[in-house]
């Protein structure tokens, strides 16, 4: 029997003339793998819902527990149009597509994380700024529902609550080390070190929903610091990340360019 399950769908790959593999996140079972027959046929049944970035119901089954997923039929929900027609949004996007798909085995049911991304995509269709602090926002919840902290600037070693300062951390477990308790330690050189100030805001934002409670102002420097920490606790897991302040976002680019002696083109 076909069950219905609400997706969000990440990934989906042409395989043949007319089929499609696609990789999903789904409510009910997790990340899960679907083929879909005929998908890229003229008048396919399935429209545009298997789109990665789209949120879709989905219906289908396993023929055998270890069989692909079968689609059968799919329905948009949203299509978050306003993240498809803006090229910074779909970076934004792209990044938990790819930490999700790195940290998440198959078939582990993680609903908590499936609405956090659900709201995540949801407020980023709409926001048309702070895409950054969103993203932050995001992987301090990701990292904390998924067991990777943060935690508290609280030196693990003497108990000291670190309120300025640098302070050097275990990725692993979230645990931080006071600079004392680092050389009695012995340094660890693949560990990070941050300053304790933007550690304790990323804890506070990993306890807090996307929006938060208040309205937050972090100047330049903070926000520079916290996506430099978010990579950092990221890359600790996924091999191969790219750091966001790499991206190639259009908001970087300048608002006018010269195209000939005394003429400018806006980009407004």
């Amino acid at each position: 029997m076909a069950f219905e399950r609400y997706a969000l769908i990440l990934r989906s790959v042409r395989y043949g003339d007319d089929d499609r593999v696609v990789t999903f996140f789904s409510l009910e079972e997790g990340l899960l793998t679907g083929f879909a027959r005929g998908a890229n046929a003229t008048g396919n049944r399935f429209g545009s819902a298997l789109s990665p970035l789209t949120f879709s119901a989905l219906l289908g089954r396993h023929h055998t527990p270890d069989s692909l997923f079968r689609l059968h039929k799919a329905n948009v929900i949203d299509p978050f149009s306003g993240i498809r027609n803006d090229y910074d949004k779909l970076l934004w996007a792209g990044l938990p597509v790819r930490a999700i798909l790195s940290l998440l085995p198959p078939h582990v049911q993680e609903p908590a994380l499936f609405e956090l991304f659900l709201h995540y995509l949801c407020l980023l269709d709409k926001e048309r700024e702070r895409h950054a602090l969103l993203w932050i926002r995001f992987s301090a919840r990701m990292l904390r529902v998924l067991g990777f902290g943060p935690l508290a600037p609280v030196c693990h070693g003497c108990g000291l609550d670190i309120l300025l300062g640098k302070v050097r951390f275990d990725p692993e477990s979230g645990r931080v080390r006071c600079r004392d308790c680092s050389r009695m330690d012995g340094e660890k050189s693949r560990e990070p070190v941050c300053q304790a100030d933007i550690l304790r805001i990323l804890e506070r934002f990993s306890g807090e929903d996307l929006q938060g409670s208040e309205r937050v102002v972090l100047s330049d420097h903070q926000e520079g610091h916290l996506l430099e920490l978010v990579d950092q606790l990221i890359s600790w897991h996924v091999h191969h990340w790219t750091f966001s302040q790499t991206l190639p976002f259009l908001g970087k680019a300048p608002l006018s360019v010269k195209i000939g002696r005394n003429e400018h083109l806006s980009m407004l």
